[in-house]
C-alpha cells in the first residue's frame, strides 16, 4: 500500500510539472572541482525500453534514442550564443515531435560547465514543430527535450533528446592578413590546439566551398578548436591559445570565427564592396586559373560570417589587424578613409550592429604613415565610437627572435605564435565583456515568452 501511494504521488507530481507549474532554476554543485559533473553510474541507466543513458569514462552521458520520434534542429552541437553585460544570453530551441500521441514537451537545461539549470513546459503544436526560446547564464549546457503522452489521464514520460556541449558565453571575430591567419615560410604552420573544451569555433569549410558561393548553404559545424578557424582558415595559429585563456578569465565558453586573408589588405576589401575590379591579378586559385576576386574576396570571407553565422550566435567583437599592406597602394594618404569605409560597412550592411566594436592593432613602427590614421581614429571616440587599441607593434618589445625579417616582420614558428598569442590576451580588458555593446543571435521575441 505505501509503494503504490508513493508511485501514485510522483505521477501526480509529474502531471503537475507537465501543466507549467515547473521550477525556474536548479543549481548542479561539482563536488570534486573539476568542472565535469559526476554520477555513481558506471555503465548505464535505464530510463524506458527505448531509451537508455551511456556514460563516457564514468563522467559525461550520451543519450542515445531507439525509436526516433524527436529530431531537433536547434541548438547545434558545440554552439556558443553571445551574452549579454549581465551574464545572460538566449538559447533558440527547435525541433519536431513526430509522434502524434505526445502532448506535451518539456525543456531541460543541465550545466555542464558554469550555468544554472533551467526547466520550460510547452504544448506540443498539432503539426509537430516545436521552437521556444530560453534565457541562460554564462556556461555549458546540455539542452535536453522530454516527450510527455497522455495515458489512463496521466501524463507518462516518452523519450527525450538531448544536444551537447551548447554555450552561452562570448563570440568574436578575427580578420586581418597573415599576421592574423598564420605565417611561415620555413616550415609548417604549428599547431597548437585548444585545451579547454569551452574553446571553439565554426569548422573551415573553405577547402569543401572554396568560393563561399552559397553563403546560406555553408554548415553548422561547431567544434573544439583543434586544426581549424573557420569559416576560413586552416589553422588554429595562435588563436587556441586565446580562446583558453578567455575561458579561463571568464569561466564561458568563447567562439572564434576567422576571415583573415593572408597577403589581403583594406583596399581589396574596399573594391569588393563597390564591386570593382581590382585592376591587377591577384591569388589565382585551382587549375582554372581562376582568381580570389572574381568571386568577391578577401571580402567574401567576411560576409559568409556575418550573413550565416552569427544571426544564430550573436557577437561581441572584431580582432583586426590591417594596414601593412596598403604601405604600397599609391592610397596610403587615404587609408583612414578606405578603412573608416570598411569598417562601417560590415557594422551596417553585413552585421547589422551599427556600434559593434573593433580592436584595431597598431602595424609595426616601420609604418608610421598608416599607423598615424590607426592613431587618428582611436584617439577620437567621439569622431569614431567603439574602435578601442588592439595589439601595438609600434612597441619595441615586440621585435625579437619570434619574428623573421630581423625580427621586425611576421610572427614565426612556435615562438611566433605564443608571442602573437600572449600580446592579444593583454590587449583584451575583462571589462571589455561586461561594459561593452553586444549583439545577440537573432531569435522572436514571441518565443521568449
Amino acid at each position: 500500500m505505501k509503494k503504490l501511494l508513493l508511485s501514485i504521488v510522483f505521477i501526480l507530481f509529474i502531471n503537475f510539472i507537465c501543466r507549467g507549474q515547473i521550477p525556474l532554476t536548479k543549481n548542479r554543485i561539482n563536488y570534486n572541482n573539476t568542472g565535469i559533473l559526476q554520477d555513481s553510474a558506471q555503465k548505464s541507466i535505464s530510463i524506458l525500453p527505448t531509451t537508455n543513458i551511456n556514460s563516457i569514462s564514468g563522467k559525461i552521458y550520451e543519450t542515445f534514442i531507439t525509436n526516433g520520434d524527436i529530431i531537433m534542429e536547434w541548438p547545434k552541437p558545440g554552439q556558443v550564443y553571445q551574452r549579454d553585460n549581465s551574464n545572460k544570453g538566449w538559447v533558440y530551441i527547435k525541433g519536431t515531435s513526430t509522434n502524434p500521441l505526445i502532448d506535451s514537451l518539456l525543456i531541460q537545461t543541465l550545466p555542464i560547465e558554469g550555468g544554472i539549470g533551467k526547466s520550460k513546459a510547452i504544448k506540443r503544436p498539432l503539426n509537430g514543430n516545436f521552437e521556444t526560446a530560453i534565457e541562460l547564464v554564462g556556461g555549458d549546457y546540455e539542452i535536453r527535450v522530454i516527450e510527455y503522452y497522455s495515458q489512463n489521464k496521466y501524463l507518462t514520460k516518452g523519450v527525450r533528446k538531448s544536444i551537447f556541449r551548447v554555450g552561452v558565453g562570448e563570440v568574436l571575430m578575427v580578420w586581418g592578413h597573415s599576421f592574423v591567419s598564420a605565417f611561415d615560410e620555413i616550415t609548417p604552420n604549428p599547431v597548437v590546439p585548444a585545451q579547454r573544451e569551452r574553446s571553439r569555433t565554426i569548422k573551415n569549410v573553405f577547402p569543401g566551398n572554396p568560393f563561399f558561393t552559397n553563403i546560406p548553404g555553408l554548415p553548422f559545424t561547431f567544434e573544439k578548436i583543434v586544426g581549424d578557424l573557420g569559416p576560413f582558415n586552416s589553422y588554429p595559429w595562435s588563436w587556441g591559445i586565446v580562446a583558453d585563456s578567455l575561458v579561463d578569465r571568464l569561466n564561458v565558453p568563447v567562439l572564434i570565427y576567422s576571415s583573415a586573408f593572408g597577403g589581403s589588405n583594406i583596399f581589396m576589401n574596399r573594391k569588393n564592396i563597390l564591386n570593382e575590379p581590382f585592376g591587377f591579378t591577384w591569388f589565382s586559385y585551382g587549375p582554372n586559373g581562376q582568381l580570389f576576386q572574381d568571386f568577391g574576396f578577401p571580402y567574401r570571407a567576411v560576409q559568409a560570417v556575418f550573413q550565416q553565422y552569427t544571426p544564430q550566435t550573436g557577437i561581441r567583437g572584431v580582432l583586426v589587424q590591417h594596414g601593412v599592406n596598403d604601405q604600397s597602394t599609391g592610397r596610403e594618404a587615404m587609408f583612414r578613409d578606405d578603412y573608416l569605409f570598411v569598417l562601417n560597412t560590415i557594422r551596417n550592411n553585413e552585421a547589422n550592429f551599427s556600434n559593434m566594436p573593433f580592436f584595431l592593432a597598431y602595424e609595426d613602427l616601420n609604418f608610421s604613415q598608416i599607423n598615424n590614421q590607426i592613431q587618428e581614429i582611436l584617439t577620437n571616440p567621439g569622431t569614431y565610437p567603439n574602435f578601442r587599441q588592439g595589439i601595438d607593434l609600434r612597441d619595441i618589445s615586440t621585435r625579437g627572435p619570434w619574428r623573421d625579417e630581423n625580427g621586425q616582420g611576421h610572427f614565426v614558428g612556435m615562438l611566433g605564435l605564443k608571442k602573437y598569442a600572449e600580446l592579444w590576451i593583454n590587449a583584451i580588458p575583462n571589462s571589455f565583456f561586461n561594459s561593452s555593446p553586444f549583439k545577440l543571435a537573432n531569435i522572436a521575441q514571441n518565443l521568449k515568452n
